[in-house]
Order: C-alpha cells, then sequence, then structure tokens
C-alpha cells in the first residue's frame, strides 16, 4: 500500500465462491450471506463494513478486526470516512467483479482517487508461510488418498450401471477422518465408456 502510496484499501467480498477468501484473509470474517467490505487504512484500525440488512449473518465475533458498522449503503458510509480522514488515493480489490453497483456509484464520486488493486493484492497473498504451504500439502495428500481410493474400488468393483452412493461410500470413509472439511468425490460412471473420477473438497 505504501508503494502504491494508497491511504486506505478496500477489499470486496461476498458469497459466492472465489469471491469471499479475500475478506477472510484480511480480518478473520467468514462471509456466509450478502456481502462485506474490509476497509484498511495505511495508518490506523480496519474497519468491516456490512450491509444494514446483513446484521444478523454470521459469526461477528471471530474476526479479529473488531470495528464493525452497518449502514444502509456501505458505499456511502466509505465515502464519509474518507472525507473524515482526508484520503486521496484509495486502492480497490475487487472493485470490477464483486463490489456492489450502489456502493461503486458512491465511492466513484467520492473526494478521492480509486485505484484498481487486485494484481497486487492477489500477489501479497501469494507469498506463503512455511505453516501456510505444510497445510496445503496436508490438504492434497487427503485430495490424492481419497482419488487413488475411488480409483480402485471403481476399477475393481463397479458394474457398469452401478449406482453414484455405492461408488462415493469408500472414498469418504477413507477421506473424512483425516480433516473436519467436508469431503466427497465426484464419479461419474457411463455405460458405454470408461469410468472418470474426480476428487472434491468442500
Amino acid at each position: 500500500m505504501q508503494r502504491a502510496g494508497l491511504d486506505a484499501l478496500i477489499v470486496c467480498g461476498n458469497q459466492y465462491a472465489g469471491f469471499e477468501g479475500a475478506v477472510l484473509y484480511v480480518s478473520g470474517f467468514e462471509i456466509v450471506h450478502r456481502y462485506v467490505y474490509a476497509v484498511l487504512p495505511l495508518e490506523g484500525e480496519p474497519t468491516l463494513v456490512f450491509p444494514r440488512e446483513a446484521r444478523w449473518i454470521g459469526d461477528k465475533i471471530k474476526p479479529w478486526v473488531k470495528e464493525h458498522v452497518w449502514p444502509d449503503v456501505p458505499g456511502q458510509w466509505i465515502c464519509e470516512r474518507t472525507r473524515e480522514l482526508g484520503w486521496k488515493r484509495v486502492g480497490v480489490y475487487g472493485m470490477n467483479f464483486i463490489m456492489a453497483v450502489r456502493d461503486y456509484r458512491e465511492l466513484a464520486n467520492g473526494p478521492f482517487e480509486m485505484v484498481p488493486f487486485d494484481f497486487e493484492f492477489d500477489m501479497a497473498r501469494a507469498v506463503k508461510s512455511e505453516e501456510e504451504l505444510a497445510e496445503v500439502r496436508d490438504a492434497m495428500d487427503i485430495i490424492v488418498d481419497g482419488f487413488v481410493a475411488a480409483l480402485k474400488m471403481s476399477l475393481v468393483h463397479c458394474a457398469p450401471r452401478a449406482s453414484f452412493n455405492g461408488i462415493v461410500f469408500i472414498p469418504e470413509r477413507v477421506m473424512s477422518p483425516a480433516n473436519s472439511s467436508t469431503f466427497s468425490i465426484e464419479v461419474l460412471v457411463s455405460s458405454n465408456g470408461p469410468i472418470q473420477v474426480s476428487p472434491l473438497m468442500s
């Protein structure tokens, strides 16, 4: 942020798959419904900005960002904050794909320059600690073990018209105890061709 000359960064997130992780990364808040912005000033404490209708959505105790606000129009609140603190350049992660239109309209008319910051933010997130790398490798090991179990079972035991539940039962039993997350195996059985097995993690 300092290198880019930013006074603050707005990190956008919503409930859609692939659009929720950035807010979790910077604040510890897990989005389960609606959307939220994490406003991170270069100096001072960050704020989670929720739309008013999301007051009862998600665990508000878990995040390490403790200042939470619920304005009617989040973009309007952010504009007011920029005026109060005199921000001139504000980076935005998710401006093109995540930010709500009503909030963009407010921010576009604000007294500051909005700077797209997706690439810089993603490059910063791409740097992993040794602990994070170990967790990624562990997760991949679990997925591969489940994939191999499903493939072996399908090649040995599956009839051309085998049921989905019959195929998926053993891999789930192999994978689930190793982690608290929910794992499943997607198995596509064709009566006219080869069996296709692909691991999924949710």
